[in-house]
């Protein structure tokens, strides 16, 4: 009896043991990413601020780390379709907690990260987390080129991008006037000439027809509202040998903690970029939890 009682004891402290390093390792280590928090802009430059998009493990989403939802079909949707201007999208009857209701080619699109989430994006860690500087350097850019970011944020890609094409230019877009401040603010402070903020919309970047050699999308093109029309407007910048560089988090990995619909599997990227005629070029696995998918032409595809 007295045996049966030390093994008892075992049993439960070995489980306490597991339960406390397991909560360590998944929210106090490196893939630490809890709940959406909302974060006062006047903290933007707090390093500590929480990642918006994390799955929330205590009231998450029973879909949101299945791993068999990285490439999500209408029907899993249980998509109605309507008939609206544009038939490529169709409406759920009721939205998932994290996305809009809208689905496009088989995928409900993401809600939007505000600008409370600032200061998460300029946390301390991300280059620990994320390894930015190794998909910088990897864009291979000229000194003379022009590079586009889309949803740039505070611009924590685009003034790092900045300093690397001393002759040509960055646009930094994004569609919220926040954050185009914020981008404004940062140019100033870093004294970037060729960094240009743009107040973009839902369906147009804004951007200058066939003068741009690289448009990047980091974290992004899984909340753009009106993904067709957006890309179409992208293609339309792109010069001939242009490519869209595509960052988004590994739906295929369920060890990335992040909320279902803000990741995309690499199959689902290109089934939508053919859409308007880009192909995937490469995908180096290069970044330790994202897709760095490069696009280019497809001479070969007909615009629909």
């Amino acid at each position: 009896m007295e045996g049966s009682k030390t093994f008892s004891w075992r049993v439960a402290i070995t489980w306490l043991l597991g339960l406390l390093i397991c909560g360590g390792l998944i929210w106090g280590g490196p893939l630490a990413k809890p709940a959406i928090a909302d974060v006062p802009l006047s903290v933007a430059v707090n390093s500590n601020v929480e990642h918006p998009e994390a799955v929330d493990l205590e009231a998450a989403d029973p879909e949101a780390t299945d791993p068999e939802a990285a490439d999500l079909e209408a029907t899993d949707l249980e998509a109605i379709d309507l008939e609206t201007e544009n038939s490529v999208y169709s409406y759920r009857d009721r939205p998932s907690s994290d996305g809009i209701g809208k689905v496009y080619l088989g995928r409900e699109i993401a809600k939007v990260m505000g600008y409370e989430g600032a200061g998460w994006l300029e946390r301390g860690g991300r280059e620990s987390q994320e390894k930015p500087s190794a998909a910088i350097a990897s864009l291979n850019l000229r000194p003379d080129d022009v590079v586009v970011d889309i949803g740039a944020g505070t611009g924590y890609f685009s003034t790092r991008i900045a300093p690397k094409v001393p002759e040509g230019q960055v646009l930094a877009v994004d569609v919220q006037p926040e954050m185009v401040d914020i981008l404004g603010w940062m140019k100033n402070e870093y004294q970037l000439s060729n960094l240009q903020p743009v107040l973009g919309n839902e369906t147009d970047p804004h951007l200058p027809e066939g003068g741009v050699d690289v448009v990047i999308m980091v974290d992004v093109y899984h909340e753009l509202a009106y993904p067709n029309e957006m890309m179409r407007k992208v293609v339309r910048a792109l010069r001939p040998d242009g490519r869209v560089v595509v960052l988004e988090y590994r739906a295929e990995n369920p060890f990335v903690l992040i909320k279902r619909l803000h990741k995309m599997s690499l199959r689902q990227l290109q089934k939508e970029m053919q859409t308007v005629g880009l192909k995937l070029a490469e995908s180096p696995k290069i970044l330790p939890q994202q897709h760095y998918a490069i696009f280019t032409f497809d001479k070969d595809a007909v615009e629909g």
